[in-house]
């Protein structure tokens, strides 16, 4: 005999942080459909775990999604780049990862900003390389030049978690509004 719960927390601004009691990979398709018809809502994976590698290679394989290692691609570029070049790279792919060097204000690239106007055209799961809480995303330490923190608004976060099953949900959805 098996049971299902579903338990209700309520965040800090009174928004629902949901533990979806659909299945994996229908969970996983629900997200994207959602991020597919929420023009400019993006999903950001809470990197600080050591399952977000792990998640992300779960929506890669089971979701068959593209990723788009952005530094990587970026380096390979013979001059600095610019928006349109980093809009380029995640124009082919859903899953977008290794952002820390577009938080280095030399580049002057707006991270967040940016991945919003990728997420009015097509759907986008980054995964965020600070940190993510109490709704904001944090990157680096106060003091230093590539220190980042900024309120999120009309963000899914996914806070991924070890699975012993493969038809369970990889993380826990926050939905952030406002």
């Amino acid at each position: 005999m098996s049971f299902t719960a579903t338990v209700e927390i309520r965040s800090y601004c009174g928004s629902l942080v949901v533990a979806d009691e659909a299945t994996w990979p229908e969970a996983g398709q629900q997200l994207l459909d959602e991020l597919k018809v929420g023009r400019g809502r993006l999903a950001l994976i809470a990197a600080e775990t050591p399952s977000a590698d792990r998640l992300l290679d779960r929506l890669c394989t089971d979701l068959d999604l593209k990723v788009a290692r952005i530094g990587a691609v970026l380096a390979t570029l013979d001059h600095p780049p610019a928006a349109s070049d980093v809009e380029a790279v995640c124009v082919a792919a859903t899953l977008l990862t290794d952002l820390d060097v577009l938080l280095w204000p030399a580049l002057g690239i707006p991270l967040l900003p940016l991945l919003t106007g990728i997420a009015r055209r097509q759907a986008v799961i980054a995964v965020w390389p600070g940190e993510i809480a109490y709704g904001r995303a944090c990157y680096s330490t106060p003091g230093r030049p590539d220190y980042h923190d900024s309120r999120l608004t009309d963000v899914v976060v996914l806070h991924p978690r070890t699975t012993r099953y493969p038809d369970e949900v990889p993380y826990e959805i926050e939905r952030i509004a406002q």
